[in-house]
């Protein structure tokens, strides 16, 4: 139980971590995709990082690695 608990304190500290980074990115001002030529609020790394955590998140929860046993 205690490593539960650890754990999910391990990932809301990455949480809180990458919610700062974004807050700081967002601060800096917005940013032109390189694609499209439009402002963006998020910059193309941040979304293709978020689209991997996405689909890793997907896997364990279909993988049964996460959620209720």
């Amino acid at each position: 139980m205690a490593r539960l608990i650890l754990f999910f304190l391990l990932v809301a500290a990455v949480a809180i971590a990458l919610a700062s980074v974004m807050m700081a990115m967002r601060s800096a001002g917005q940013v032109v995709s390189a694609t499209t030529k439009e402002l963006t609020s998020m910059p193309d790394a941040f979304r293709n990082v978020a689209y991997i955590l996405l689909v890793i998140l997907m896997v364990g929860v279909c993988a049964g690695w996460l959620g209720a046993a």
